[in-house]
């Protein structure tokens, strides 16, 4: 007899468990492919041209004018954390939220960074991948010859065919802190150590070759 009733009870929750279960999965909300492009344009847009936080809640930095914040993963982590971002889904404006922060990605010509997100009222998330371009600037192709020797005319190097990009600005602490924390090696060790009482948003000097 003991053993009928505990079987009737575990049947008894089985069954409720399983009815909680297709229940849940009745109406979760999952983003149709649409919905999903807009969710991906919309962050696209702001990691490119940084509009959003006229309040100055993620843009903190005095000395540096909107251009600085243009595919910078801090600024984009920050909107999202403070839920500054807003897409229209289902016809009502709805808040992207972050689920985890930013992880750096770095490749032997480019970078890029991931950020899974939210959407409000939806259970999705979306891991989302964004490269970092705003900040190159293309080496016009010609001889780059540097003076010397009493103005004698040395020829240094040529980018003749090649297209070369550089970052057109400085090395900045955040830069060198996730070098050091995807590298981890002792190059990258090293040179954390020199700049890791510092602000992150200042620019590196001190570093070697």
């Amino acid at each position: 007899m003991f053993k009928k009733i505990i079987l009737t009870t575990i049947l008894i929750l089985s069954v409720g468990v399983g009815y909680w279960g297709f229940t849940k999965l009745q109406t979760k909300k999952t983003l149709s492919p649409d919905q999903i492009e807009e969710i991906a344009s919309t962050l696209k847009f702001e990691w490119e041209n940084a509009r959003l936080d006229k309040e100055g809640q993620c843009k903190t930095l005095s000395y540096v004018d909107d251009q600085y914040y243009q595919c910078f993963p801090e600024y984009l982590q920050c909107l999202l954390e403070k839920k500054l971002v807003n897409v229209y889904l289902d016809k009502k404006v709805k808040t992207l939220s972050l689920v985890q922060g930013y992880s750096y990605h770095q490749m032997p010509s480019f970078r890029y960074y991931d950020f899974v997100v939210k959407a409000q009222d939806y259970d999705e998330e979306l891991q989302l991948s964004f490269v970092d371009s705003c900040q190159e600037t293309y080496v016009p192709q010609r001889y780059y010859p540097f003076m010397a020797n009493k103005r004698e005319v040395t020829i240094s190097w040529d980018n003749f065919n090649r297209n070369l990009f550089v970052d057109k600005f400085h090395v900045q602490n955040w830069e060198v802190k996730n070098w050091k924390n995807l590298a981890n090696d002792k190059l990258s060790k090293s040179a954390y150590k020199k700049i890791k009482d510092k602000n992150l948003y200042s620019y590196t000097y001190g570093l070697s070759v």
